[in-house]
This record gives C-alpha cells, sequence and structure tokens, in this order.
C-alpha cells in the first residue's frame, strides 16, 4: 500500500482464492479487449490472471491502470510464446527446442520439487534442441521450465 515508506504495509487481495499452488500468472499488457464502441468505457491494461491446478481461475482488476500501450512497445506474438516439448506426453524421452546462448533447463514435479536439472554454459550454435531421459522419473505431469537469453517460458508435461 506504501511502497515508499520505511515499513511499507501489505495487504492480501485474493478476493476468495485458497492457498493452492499456482501454476500460471499472466499479467495483460493490451487494449485488445477494450470495445471502443462501448458507451462511458476507458481503455485500461494490467488485469493479472491466476491458474491454480483444479481449484479454480482468479483475476484481479486492481492493478489495472487507464494508460494506453505505449508505441514503443512490441507485440509479442503467440508463436513467442510457445516452448513446444515435444513428445508430450512422453514416456522416454523428450525433447526441449532450445537457440544459442547459456540454458537452464528445470523440471519440477507439482509440489514444486527440481526432479531434473540441465546448465549448459553456451549451447553450441546450430543445436536447435535439447533431448532429455525421463524414463527413469515416475508417470504423473511436471513443469519443465527453460530459462535462455533473459527470457523465461514454461510447459506443462505429461510423463507416462
Amino acid at each position: 500500500d506504501n511502497l515508499t515508506a520505511g515499513l511499507p504495509t501489505y495487504t492480501e487481495e485474493n478476493n476468495g482464492m485458497v492457498r493452492v499452488p499456482v501454476f500460471e500468472i499472466e499479467q495483460y499488457r493490451t487494449e485488445l479487449n477494450f470495445d471502443s464502441t462501448a458507451a462511458g468505457l476507458i481503455p485500461t491494461e494490467g488485469e493479472i490472471f491466476i491458474a491454480t491446478h483444479g481449484r479454480g481461475y482468479y483475476s484481479t482488476s486492481s492493478t489495472q491502470v487507464q494508460t494506453t500501450v505505449g508505441s514503443d512497445e512490441s507485440e509479442i506474438e503467440d508463436n513467442q510464446l510457445a516452448l513446444g516439448i515435444y513428445p508430450n506426453p512422453s514416456s522416454n524421452e523428450i525433447n526441449v527446442p532450445v537457440v544459442s546462448g547459456d540454458l537452464q533447463i528445470n523440471l519440477r514435479n507439482f509440489n514444486g520439487s527440481i526432479v531434473r536439472r540441465i546448465d549448459m554454459r553456451r549451447v553450441p550454435n546450430g543445436l536447435q534442441k535439447i533431448s532429455i531421459d525421463v524414463s527413469d522419473i515416475p508417470s504423473g505431469n511436471y513443469l519443465i521450465t527453460r530459462l535462455q537469453n533473459g527470457n523465461t517460458l514454461s510447459e506443462i508435461i505429461v510423463i507416462q
């Protein structure tokens, strides 16, 4: 509430959301959903959406502002948001697309524990994927995250 104070105070803003693991949080920086023909509406941006595993979907509009998206902000194409792991589901091996640069891949169970981690100082030019053996990992749903060149992408995978 008062971030510039020496001891800022925080208020919980969950409006009924139970305390459960959250696997996806999105904040929209777009006016694509704004209907300019509707009378009395002001364009806003910044609404946060939260998806839980099995306990619902929540959103808050308290983070919205009445500021237009800047003309110098580039729009992210949908294909840049996809990690593209294949095959999914898998029982033996998964392939994670990569580009050149430093790389970290984390495979987590839904309790948040890392079950496999890969670190590469420099991915060689031309290498397009990293293959990961998952044959020794118990069946279930997992979250795989690729951190590379300042970008983080995550995807849920199924191990059979």
